[in-house]
């Protein structure tokens, strides 16, 4: 193993007592510093701290598989987040977020994404880039349409919009095809395409509190046997 191999073995251990070596041998050689430094302009962007050094205890809280960044008074996400490869899931609730950095394709676990109550208008397409997607949480932002990419995300089976401003069934949707779950409550939907048929694998759809005539209710759970409905 080279020296950076094992530095950066030890810097992305679950031990601090690893992590602190690993900043230790960093003193003494430049290149291993300059590794360093983009985790630190990271950390003071996520975590709003004016820390100068990066210690041990910092350091392990970037390494978690799951990150809270909710009510941090966020307007970006910096594109160094792609450092952080080990991401499982990103909570970053109640922002002021309305862009996603380029490089959010490049975290190759993330499974599960939440961006409630933040400020988007439209979804960034570069979520459509994450795979490894699961779940997405969109509540209480501002969308009105959807990108036609989302077809790619064929693990999606999680997909929450409540609460934005669609007043037109976003049929979009209707690509996602191993989709289990999908609430579209509280929005000015009137009609919802015979397309949803494609969904074989929907469980729940939660249409609640939108202003859907019975004439279309009734289509739905007619086209929609095996799925709970909720008006």
């Amino acid at each position: 193993m080279s020296l950076k191999e094992n530095f950066l073995a030890l810097l992305h251990s679950p031990d601090e007592a690893n992590i602190t070596a690993a900043l230790e041998m960093a003193k003494g050689i430049p290149t291993l510093a300059a590794l360093i430094t983009p985790y630190l302009a990271l950390y003071q962007a996520l975590y709003r701290d004016k820390i100068t050094q990066l210690e041990a205890k910092h350091f392990s809280k970037l390494c978690e598989k799951g990150i809270s960044l909710s009510e941090h008074r966020l307007t970006y996400l910096p594109e160094e987040l792609a450092l952080l490869q080990q991401l499982v899931w990103l909570v970053a609730d109640s922002n002021q977020l309305s862009t996603l950095p380029d490089s959010l394709h490049q975290l190759k676990k993330l499974q599960r994404l939440s961006l409630r109550d933040n400020q988007f208008k439209v979804l960034p397409e570069v979520v459509c880039q994450v795979e490894s997607l699961l779940s997405l949480q969109m509540n209480y932002n501002q969308l009105q349409t959807l990108p036609t990419c989302l077809k790619h995300l064929k693990k999606l089976w999680s997909l929450h919009l409540p609460n934005n401003a669609f007043e037109t069934f976003p049929i979009e949707v209707c690509h996602i095809v191993h989709l289990q779950h999908l609430n579209l409550a509280r929005n000015a939907i009137t009609y919802v395409p015979e397309d949803i048929r494609r969904l074989k694998h929907l469980e729940y759809l939660d249409l609640s509190l939108n202003p859907l005539p019975e004439k279309e209710q009734l289509k739905l759970k007619a086209w929609l046997p095996n799925c709970y409905v909720k008006f």
